[in-house]
């Protein structure tokens, strides 16, 4: 009896800590999202402001500034306040992003408009893993920060699969008009469900002991792996608190150039492949190569697909 307790109890912790990490990984998905919705409203936007070629590119590279300030911020943000509550945060930009993006009048609004979710997808980059990583068990700590890369991939298939679905409600003409529009508005109904689930789920463990409040600290990690596991964890995140001041000119030392150079240059060479081209001009390329409206929007879905399927590929590689 004592046995089948303690497996139901072990079951119920891993059941727990999947559900909150679920939930932060959902942060992927509306990165994924966010940044894909443009490959299927770009051309309509294009005709609708009547754009040139470079400002049709600002129009669908605008949010990438906004990515790089979010990421800049995102480490700041998360110590003062929180990884829970900076990623409900980001929640709300998502969803205020969306809305402007669908309502702008000039290119201008339109770019700001990108801008906002551009830093919500910069800072959730960052929050989401962190927030998965500080609280999930050891043993299990690298498949569930996974499920954040997993979680943008499903976001990008699911928003070419959207696109798909809206371009069809109506002619050139009224995608042209209001069709875009309804793509940037449809992610703010995952916006604000992805803010109340993150309101719901307990704060990292690890911000909560260096803010000071251990007892909470270890009430989640006891709830999470059991009073032993949470022993543990509270002992190491100790020991990484007491460690963890430094100065930047370390990272320049021998021991960390090396990674650093290397870990910066594989970041640099992922982006020259050329993918977000594909990603965000994916139906326009497959109708210059002269597919129809509807069979380019459904040949994008299959870029998703393969995508998402080579996704499982490499989780399964990559230990």
């Amino acid at each position: 009896m004592g046995m089948a307790s303690d497996r139901q109890a072990s079951e119920l912790n891993l059941a727990y800590v999947l559900l909150i990490s679920l939930v932060a990984a959902f942060g992927g998905f509306l990165f994924g999202y966010d940044t894909a919705v443009v490959s299927g409203a770009i051309g309509f936007l294009s005709k609708h402001f009547n754009l040139t070629a470079e400002l049709t590119g600002w129009a669908a590279s605008s949010m990438l500034i906004g990515c790089m300030a979010g990421a800049m911020i995102a480490g700041p943000l998360g110590d003062r306040f929180g990884r829970k509550w900076s990623l409900v945060l980001c929640a709300a930009l998502f969803a205020g992003s969306s809305i402007a993006s669908a309502l702008p009048q000039t290119l201008g609004l339109f770019a700001w408009s990108r801008f906002a979710g551009g830093i919500a997808i910069g800072a959730a980059s960052m929050l989401s893993p962190l927030y998965i990583a500080e609280i999930a068990p050891e043993k299990i700590r690298g498949t569930l920060v996974a499920l954040y890369q997993l979680a943008i991939v499903v976001g990008i298939l699911v928003v070419f699969f959207v696109n798909l679905q809206i371009q069809r409600l109506g002619d050139e003409a009224w995608n042209t008009d209001t069709g875009w529009r309804w793509m940037f508005a449809s992610l703010a109904l995952p916006s604000v469900l992805f803010g109340l689930c993150m309101a719901a789920v307990p704060e990292s463990p690890r911000w909560l002991m260096k803010m000071g409040r251990r007892e909470k600290a270890r009430s989640i990690l006891c709830r999470v792996g059991g009073a032993g596991a949470a022993d543990r964890e509270v002992r190491q995140i100790d020991e990484a608190l007491q460690l963890e001041e430094g100065r930047w000119s370390e990272l320049f030392t021998s021991g960390y150039l090396r990674a650093l150079v290397t870990g910066t240059l594989l970041a640099v060479f992922s982006q020259f492949s050329g993918i977000n081209a594909i990603m965000y001009y994916a139906p326009e390329i497959f109708r210059a190569a002269g597919s129809g409206r509807d069979l380019a929007f459904t040949q994008t879905v299959t870029v998703g697909v393969v995508n998402l399927a080579f996704t499982f590929v490499a989780i399964a590689l990559v230990d």
